[in-house]
């Protein structure tokens, strides 16, 4: 496969939006959709809610990963990716080589971030 059809069979969409701080990060689609769903002013989250199983984040992951070896930052897409449980995210892969103090901190601060 090509680079353009890694890419194309990662994302479930053509475009990609990255907060400008985030734009060193690479980019991985765990969710689509809103979960509240009922903003009467967005028109942008169109797909109906729905997060992605771990195999297919890991798979996907794992094709980021050949992707962009150089980074070493990842931003969780989707638009509501966050209501992924903590106990969750912690068996992806990012997670495997941090302590429990350090998974605790990491998921502290993604709260603390997102709230």
């Amino acid at each position: 496969m090509t680079r353009e059809e890694l890419y194309a069979s990662i994302y479930t969409h053509d475009t990609i939006y990255l907060p400008p701080w985030e734009e060193q990060s690479a980019p991985l689609e765990v969710a689509l959709g809103c979960s509240w769903g009922k903003c009467r002013f967005c028109d942008f989250a169109k797909d109906t809610f729905s997060l992605h199983s771990d195999e297919k984040i890991e798979e996907n992951l794992k094709i980021l990963s050949k992707l962009q070896p150089e980074n070493p930052r990842v931003f969780f897409l989707g638009e509501n990716a966050f209501v992924i449980e903590s106990e969750r995210l912690l068996r992806l892969p990012l997670f495997y080589n941090l302590s429990p103090v350090n998974q605790r901190t990491v998921i502290a601060t993604l709260l603390n971030y997102f709230s």
